[in-house]
Formats: C-alpha cells, structure tokens, sequence
C-alpha cells in the first residue's frame, strides 16, 4: 500500500502562551506539485479532507501540528519530522560527518542526505 505524504511548511507570527497567527501555507501530496494559499481567505483545509493513514512530512513538524490545532484542522495519523531524522542521524551514524545542530535546518539537512 501506497503511504499518502502531505508535505507541509505553514508561516506564522507566534504569540507567547497562545496559538500562532497563521498567514499561509504551502503543501504538496506525494511529492507532486507544490501549491500555496493564503490562510485567512481559506477556512478550509486547501487540501480538502486527509485521505486515512496519511503522513505529514516536514520539517520540525512541531510547528505545523501547533499550526494546525490553532487553525482546528483535521491532524493526520502520523508524522515524518526531517528535523528530528536529521538529529538521530548525526548522533548514530559515526561514518557521517557530524550535525552542527544549532545549524539544523531545512537546507542544510538536504545537503547531509546528498540530496538535489
């Protein structure tokens, strides 16, 4: 069985103690076309209902999943953070050249799995 994977980066303005200001979100099912929309105009998740068992892949996806709470979007079953893989596979993997964590980042973790 196929897994559905619903990439996901929103922007948001955090407010201490409360829930996020959510400006807008991007996202993409399996990796396909990446599409973009402004949150306040969309009450609705753009995406349109998760189909079951998907996996919301981002990176720190803390904050997407606080993202969603704030908006009362639908969560999805499981999560794939890029962030936290990126971590453990600094830690583990001793033939890997070491992760500078405060340098743990989007980018820099695509360059260490020798992604394009």
């Amino acid at each position: 069985m196929k897994a559905n994977l619903l990439f996901l980066d929103f922007e948001f303005q955090p407010r201490a103690g409360e829930l996020p200001v959510v400006h807008c979100v991007s996202w993409s099912w399996n990796g396909g076309k990446v599409h973009g929309s402004w949150v306040p105009d969309t009450p609705e998740p753009p995406w349109g209902n998760l189909p079951e068992g998907p996996v919301l892949v981002a990176h720190q996806a803390g904050a997407e999943v606080l993202t969603l709470r704030a908006l009362a979007w639908q969560l999805p079953d499981l999560i794939f953070d890029t962030y936290e893989e990126f971590k453990v596979a600094g830690k583990h993997h001793p033939s890997r050249k070491r992760v500078d964590h405060s340098k743990a980042g989007l980018l820099p973790a695509r360059e260490f799995f020798g992604l394009p």
